[in-house]
Order: structure tokens, then sequence, then C-alpha cells
């Protein structure tokens, strides 16, 4: 199968081989060729979207790796990284993030936030 479509390439193949210039440059199943993400959009090749969802998080500094290319599988890498996050958002008080006098937003809830 040739594509340039990576959602159905990842739905459909086990193997994946990445061309550059005649050359096989990656050669692997979908989720060891799709955990060089970054270096498959260095060459111009588009990644299936929740590769790209966990590129942006890895950008915005979140530790999680870029091998996902589906939903199911991006849930699997994040449900740990969520569950700490409850567990913290447990220990706050909501009374201190959210004050009738302002509406919550991004920049007033994390000014308030007695969280730490």
């Amino acid at each position: 199968m040739v594509s340039h479509s990576m959602e159905e390439i990842a739905s459909n193949v086990d193997r994946l081989i990445v061309m550059e210039k005649g050359t096989a440059v990656m050669n692997g199943a979908p989720g060891e060729v799709f955990s060089h993400a970054a270096e498959l959009v260095a060459m111009g090749l588009n990644v299936p979207c929740m590769t790209q969802v966990l590129l942006q998080l890895q950008q915005l500094g979140v530790d999680v790796p870029a091998s996902a290319y589906t939903v199911e599988q991006a849930a699997d890498l994040l449900a740990p990284l969520l569950k700490g996050a409850v567990r913290h958002a447990e220990r706050c008080d909501p009374r201190s993030v959210f004050s009738p006098a302002a509406p919550p937003s991004i920049s007033s809830t994390r000014a308030r936030s007695s969280c730490s």
C-alpha cells in the first residue's frame, strides 16, 4: 500500500517503510516508526492526528511519548498523567480558585489557585 494518509496507513498495515529520496530511512511497525514523529515531520511527512497532538503536548513540556497513532493508544498514554492531575485537583479548595467577582479564565484561575 502506498499512501500519504498516515491515518489510513497506520490503521491498515503491520509494517511501514519510510522512503526519502529513494532510500528507505525507517522500517518497522507503525508504533515504532511513529515514535520518531519529530523526524518524520522534519522530513516533510505528516503524522497521524493523535501523534500530532502528542507532539504538541511535548512542546508544552508534557512528558509523554509521541508514539501513539490512535485515540485509544493516546488515551492509554495520557491516563496516568490525567489521574495525577485529578489527585492534584482533589487537594485544591475550589473556593480559592474561582471567585464570584471574576469569571473563570486561564489567567485568573492560575493567579488565584492555591494548589501546590
